[in-house]
């Protein structure tokens, strides 16, 4: 799938838009709702089936593609939890950009909740990583954001990009762009080798035994399986770990492995592979995901992590062609650079 652009193909880079010096009002926010944090936006529009899952709070319509939408951060979650530093699981800007997109396109492109949409590239960039630090109350979030490069075929959606903007406390985090494309139910069924009837489970698929490596608090929030695992020189090497009970990562029908369960999966090879201390060297302030094609849950899929000038880059799939690339660009590089 070529990445989008607002006339045409192109690169996906991170918008300009809106302007750096823009800091969004609550006012908006405020005509919707007295607390636009109070509760979650209704599950359906973010396609979760536990309201726990929801970090929407509030959206509201503009005008010419744009919107401006509230979130809000637990101080602590089941899966995302804060790194030793302190700080909120970037891997929440992934999945709040996702739960927006999905909604925005209920909301205000008319998509059925029969459809699915796919995400197939996103960048984020963090540009006041202090602003991720776990406060004494929940992180308030205000998004803005515009739709852009959206096509459709008749009544149906194709394909679009959203840009974002994400601030806490009246200070901007960071810009994210990402580009998705749309496909009906019947399609989707199509194109899936089976629904999924109930719990699967990859056999002989033991975790690694590496949970406070890669910041989860127990094995079995590892994407990682045991089996398959080694270092070659500069490259390390796994087998993708799927487990469809998995209360965050798939909440909901799922015929492929969610884009946020490869993101994690990508998150956790690369932090792993910093070796010694990871879990205090591993600080993304750049990502970068591209989804090539879906990968099957019910198949066993290798992931390579190799050293890149900015940090981490990982490889999920078998073949010249991966399924997934994932690149992280981290902090410290000369921490990064140590293990090379």
């Amino acid at each position: 799938m070529p990445p989008f652009q607002e006339h045409g193909v192109g690169e996906l880079t991170l918008s300009s838009w809106p302007p750096l010096g823009f800091a969004p009002t609550e006012r908006e926010l405020l005509r919707a709702r007295d607390d636009p944090w109070r509760s979650g936006v209704p599950r359906h529009l973010v396609n979760r089936q536990s309201v726990a899952q929801v970090l929407l709070t509030t959206v509201v319509e503009l005008d010419r593609g744009e919107a401006v939408l509230a979130a809000q951060w637990a101080r602590a979650q089941r899966f995302f939890v804060p790194n030793v530093h302190g700080e909120h699981d970037p891997m929440l800007l992934v999945e709040t950009f996702w739960q927006a997109a999905v909604a925005l396109a209920h909301v205000e492109l008319g998509v059925d909740s029969t459809a699915e949409l796919v995400l197939r590239e996103f960048e984020f960039r963090i540009d006041n990583p202090g602003l991720l630090a776990v406060g004494s109350q929940p992180a308030n979030l205000v998004i803005r954001t515009r739709l852009r490069g959206v096509r459709w075929r008749g009544p149906q959606l194709r394909r679009g990009q959203l840009d974002a903007r994400m601030w806490r406390g009246g200070r901007c985090i960071g810009v994210g762009t990402g580009a998705f494309s749309c496909v009906d139910a019947d399609v989707a069924k199509r194109l899936h080798l089976r629904a999924r009837s109930g719990p699967m489970h990859l056999p002989d698929c033991t975790p690694l035994d590496v949970a406070q490596s890669v910041g989860r608090l127990a094995a079995e929030d590892v994407l990682l399986c045991a089996c398959h695992a080694v270092r070659r020189g500069r490259r390390s090497r796994f087998s993708l770990r799927i487990d469809t009970d998995h209360p965050a990562l798939f909440d909901g029908e799922h015929d492929a492995v969610p884009a946020i369960a490869l993101a994690e999966a990508a998150r956790q090879a690369a932090q792993l592979s910093l070796g010694e201390e990871a879990d205090r060297r591993f600080r993304i302030r750049r990502l970068t995901l591209r989804y090539a094609d879906a990968v099957p849950i019910e198949l066993a899929v290798p992931l390579s992590c190799e050293p890149v000038p900015e940090g981490r880059r990982v490889l999920i799939g078998a073949g010249d062609e991966p399924a997934v690339e994932a690149t992280f660009e981290l902090d410290s590089r000369e921490d990064v650079a140590a293990d090379d």
